[in-house]
């Protein structure tokens, strides 16, 4: 899990091997999910929130 620099987008992974990003300020859904061969174990948001690792 990882919370953007501006505390706006929390970006979460999951062990059904999916990945999303999640609005903080209404709770809903942003982008997503994004689907891995294998379970996802730490994300990490770019400075500017544009990029998922």
């Amino acid at each position: 899990m990882d919370i953007s620099e501006d505390n706006t987008l929390l970006a979460s992974g999951s062990w059904n091997s999916t990945t999303r990003i999640w609005n903080l300020e209404t709770g809903k859904l942003v982008a997503g999910p994004f689907e891995s061969d294998n379970w996802v174990g730490a994300v990490r948001l770019s400075t500017d929130s544009k990029k998922l690792a």
